[in-house]
């Protein structure tokens, strides 16, 4: 979801009708850093509300928006441990921030104040109105996804499982400068989205050994770092990173 459509903005041209594709993984469409989405790939997120031409606008900073970067992970080695890294590796999918609706809430309202009431399309008072409605659908959804994930093992290649964030860096929250560091340090990358196991290739292995393989898309870097890290606590398995082309199936 690249942001909200305010309902006094101009409706955007309608979509022109295309030919059926073949289902590929589609590439994440990016977002805003400072206020985000939720949805099951992520509880780190909240508030979209992307401001209409924000980068023309004098005097205001440009939006800052996610790039999905397509990528491959192989996985190999004997079928024991190849298998024991299948199971931690499972997870929800999600990492359990902990938000500040209060200033998410803040945040948002600035953002129109700054923008609407001059040009006579929302009041100073319908401003605070619409970051509060949308603080409260923000936390509606953010519970809900957590409640969802809680147990799950949905997701095959959940990097907090594997490499947990510290409590005391998630509750910093997902766009804690701090909290992004971390997780550039020992992540990589911010986050993964439309994560799957993808199908065994049909190459030729030694007795013993299997592989799996995993397509996602990474925000903004490689996962690196992470794939680092657990090649030293797998030490059994070879774990190879590569960039898909086009996307990550």
């Amino acid at each position: 979801m690249s942001g909200i459509c305010f309902p006094w903005d101009e409706a955007p041209p309608g979509p022109r009708l295309r030919r059926a594709k073949p289902h590929t993984a589609k590439r994440p469409r990016g977002r805003p850093k400072a206020v985000r989405s939720t949805d099951q790939d992520s509880a780190a997120t909240s508030s979209q509300a992307e401001l209409p031409d924000a980068e023309h606008s004098g005097g205001e900073e440009a939006v800052d928006h996610t790039e999905w970067l397509p990528f491959r992970l192989t996985v190999g080695g004997p079928a024991a441990t190849v298998a024991a890294f299948a199971a931690a590796a499972a997870g929800p999918g999600v990492t359990p921030w902990q938000i500040d609706f209060a200033a998410m809430e803040e945040d948002v309202f600035h953002r129109l104040a700054s923008r609407y009431p001059r040009a006579g399309r929302l009041s100073l008072e319908g401003c605070r109105v619409f970051a509060a409605q949308l603080r409260e659908r923000a936390e509606d959804r953010h519970r809900q996804v957590l409640v969802t994930a809680e147990g799950s093992r949905a997701g095959p290649l959940d990097l907090h499982a594997l490499l947990p964030v510290p409590a005391a860096v998630l509750a910093l929250g997902p766009d804690h400068p701090e909290a992004r560091h971390w997780l550039r340090i020992h992540w990589g990358t911010e986050e993964l989205r439309r994560v799957e196991r993808l199908a065994a290739t049909a190459s030729r292995r030694p007795k013993g050994q299997v592989g799996l393989r995993f397509g996602f898309f990474a925000a903004n870097a490689a996962p690196t770092a992470a794939v680092r890290r657990l090649a030293k606590a797998w030490p059994g398995l070879r774990l190879d990173l590569r960039p898909a082309a086009g996307n990550a199936g």
